[in-house]
C-alpha cells in the first residue's frame, strides 16, 4: 500500500508519497504542483553524511541519450521516520515488504579501479560519482586498485568468485580484459563465467566496451549495474607466440596498434589521444605487408559456454578448445599491403 510521509524539501514542506510506479511529493496543504520520479530511476536510498534526520535518494532519469544524477533531500521530524522511509522505497524497489532494515539483502561486489588509465580520473570517479550510489543501493564493495601493469590478471586469477555477485571495473578496456584473461587462465573458468557478472565504468581513453553496450557514461553504467541490466559478452580467443589470449573487442594490426602505443604519453588527453596520433599515423602513409587467411563463420562452430558441453583446450591451457583448422580451399587468402587491419567482435 502506498506510504506517506511529512517532510521537507528545499526547506519547503510536503507530503511525500511511495506510490505503486513512482515517488511523488506536493505541498502539504495539497496545492501546487507535483513532482515525481519513476521507481526505474531511482537507485536507492541512504542516510545523509552531515544532515541530521535527512535521506538522499539518487535518481538517474534519461536526458536526452545519457542519465544524469539528480539526488533529493528530504528531511523528516525523526531518525525513525527516515528509517521507515528506506523501508517503503526498498520493498517498493525489491517487490517485496520488508518490516526491518536488517532483512533488506546487501549485494557484495568486487570493485577494481584503475588509477593510471586514461587522463587518471577513475579514482576521483569512484569517490564521487560511483561510491555514494552504490552506498544507496545497498551494494557493499570490496575495493581495489591496481598498482602496476598486470595486476588485474593477478587479481582474475586468484579471487574467490563465490563471494561477491558481480566484480565491477572502473577503468578503460584495459583492467576488465587483464581480469578476463586472468581468471579464464584458472581451472575453475567454467563455474566464474557461469555464475559471475561482470561490470564496467568508464573511466579509461578509449571506453570501447562501455561503448558498445550503449553506457558511456558514468551514470548511465552506474544505473545500469544497480538495476541488474545484463547481456552476454561475446569473446574471442586467440594464439601469439605459443601463448593464448582472450579479448572481447578485436584484435588490431598496422595503423590502429601504432595508433595505441605510440600515444601512450598522451593520456592525458583522454580519447581525444587517438585523434592527434591518428592524425599523425595517417599523413605518415606507411604500409604493412602481410597475410590475412579467412574462414567464412561457421555456426555450427559457435558456442554458448554458458549451457553447452565441450573439449577443454589442451595445448595452451585452460578454456574451449580452440575451434582452428589448418588452411585448406574454404579459407580465403588476401596476401598484400596494408594500412588499416581489425578485427572486431562488439
Amino acid at each position: 500500500e502506498d506510504r506517506t510521509f511529512a517532510v521537507s524539501y528545499d526547506k519547503t514542506r510536503y507530503n511525500l508519497t511511495f506510490g505503486e510506479e513512482n515517488i511523488h511529493w506536493i505541498k502539504y496543504n495539497n496545492k501546487g504542483r507535483t513532482f515525481q520520479y519513476l521507481y526505474t530511476d531511482i537507485c536507492g536510498i541512504r542516510f545523509h553524511k552531515r544532515l541530521a534526520n535527512t535521506v538522499v535518494i539518487p535518481c538517474a532519469p534519461l536526458s536526452g541519450s545519457k542519465r544524469v544524477l539528480k539526488n533529493l533531500y528530504f528531511t523528516a521530524e525523526s531518525r525513525q521516520v527516515c528509517e521507515e522511509m528506506q523501508l517503503a522505497l526498498f520493498s517498493r524497489l525489491h517487490g517485496r515488504p520488508y518490516r526491518s532494515l536488517n532483512i533488506i539483502p546487501r549485494r557484495n561486489m568486487l570493485v577494481i579501479v584503475n588509477p593510471f588509465g586514461g587522463p587518471g580520473n577513475a579514482r576521483s570517479i569512484w569517490k564521487k560519482k560511483v561510491a555514494p550510489v552504490f552506498e544507496a543501493a545497498l551494494i557493499q564493495p570490496e575495493y581495489m586498485e591496481t598498482e602496476y601493469a598486470g595486476h588485474a590478471i593477478e587479481i582474475g586469477e586468484n579471487f574467490e568468485y563465490e563471494g561477491y555477485e558481480a566484480v565491477c571495473t572502473v577503468s578503460g578496456d584495459g583492467i576488465i580484459n587483464e581480469f578476463i584473461n586472468g581468471f579464464m587462465g584458472r581451472n575453475d573458468w567454467r563455474e566464474i563465467v557461469a555464475n559471475l557478472t561482470l561490470g564496467i565504468i568508464p573511466g579509461g581513453s578509449g571506453n570501447g566496451l562501455a561503448g558498445s553496450i550503449k553506457t558511456p557514461h558514468v551514470i548511465s553504467a552506474v544505473h545500469c549495474i544497480i538495476k541488474g541490466n545484463t547481456r552476454p559478452l561475446d569473446i574471442f580467443s586467440l594464439v601469439q607466440s605459443g601463448f593464448r589470449r582472450f579479448g572481447f573487442l578485436g584484435v588490431a594490426w598496422t595503423i590502429f596498434s601504432v595508433i595505441d602505443f605510440k600515444s601512450e604519453n598522451l593520456r592525458w588527453m583522454g580519447g581525444f589521444r587517438f585523434e592527434v596520433q591518428g592524425v599523425f599515423e595517417t599523413l605518415g602513409s606507411e604500409v604493412y605487408r602481410g597475410r590475412i587467411s579467412i574462414l567464412r563463420e561457421n555456426n555450427d562452430q559457435v558456442l554458448d559456454v554458458r549451457n553447452e558441453d565441450f573439449e577443454e583446450e589442451e595445448e595452451y591451457g585452460p578454456g574451449p578448445k580452440l575451434l582452428y583448422q589448418e588452411e585448406t580451399n574454404e579459407w580465403e587468402v588476401l596476401d598484400g599491403c596494408y594500412t588499416h587491419s581489425r578485427i572486431l567482435t562488439m
